[in-house]
């Protein structure tokens, strides 16, 4: 059953609008207003992202008939890219500033997630 769920394109759709949500409203209204430690917000936006990778991957593993890690480079591409529309997003159209840090922490998040993708890969039995 939980193969099944990760397999539909369904958790990256919800993730995704998380992050969407979680990145254009204002911190303070959704009861953030301390973080627990100087720049926890860049870890929290390397997570996002990162867990973008990995859910984008366990829906296109099995439908791409193409090597493997050109799959893992295109999901961190859209992943990484989607972290930087976001920043410009915030910018333009809500209260949060723009900060080239974050998307720095988006692209290493998502790095991340593509590198335990293919680590996972390399484990799971045929």
């Amino acid at each position: 059953m939980i193969s099944k769920i990760l397999r539909s394109p369904w958790p990256s759709i919800i993730w995704a609008s998380i992050i969407f949500y979680l990145l254009s409203v204002d911190s303070h209204s959704i009861g953030v207003k301390h973080l627990p430690f100087a720049n926890a917000d860049k870890v929290v936006h390397a997570i996002l992202f990162g867990v973008l990778v990995v859910c984008s991957w366990f829906f296109a593993e099995n439908k791409w008939n193409g090597s493997g890690l050109i799959l893992l480079y295109c999901l961190f591409l859209i992943s990484a890219g989607y972290g930087t529309g976001m920043e410009f997003y915030q910018k333009y159209f809500t209260t949060r500033a723009f900060e080239l840090s974050d998307i720095i922490a988006d692209t290493i998040g998502a790095a991340l997630g593509a590198i335990f993708c293919n680590l996972f890969k390399k484990r799971r039995p045929l």
